[in-house]
């Protein structure tokens, strides 16, 4: 998750306070460890152009059928293309 919150604060400074609220919220989270379809996020990634670590993502949103909520302007396209 560091990783995550990291790579945002450096591509998105302006949206740092908000980025760090969310953080303030990690250690209440029930976070449960999912193991990806690793054939079916690589065709992902394919079909989308997204990184093998993006599709693995949407990958679980749509095995979870949740909503998939990213400020990857690229990853949530992919998001709404599975939607229609």
């Amino acid at each position: 998750m560091a990783s995550v919150f990291l790579k945002k604060w450096r591509r998105h400074p302006e949206r740092r306070a908000a980025l760090e609220s969310m953080l303030g919220l990690y250690p209440e989270m029930e976070i449960e460890e999912m193991q990806t379809d690793i054939r079916e996020t690589a065709g992902l990634a394919e079909e989308t152009g997204l990184t093998a670590y993006d599709a693995a993502y949407l990958w679980v949103s749509d095995s979870m059928r949740a909503p998939l909520v990213t400020l990857d302007e690229r990853l949530a396209a992919a998001s709404k293309v599975g939607d229609s």
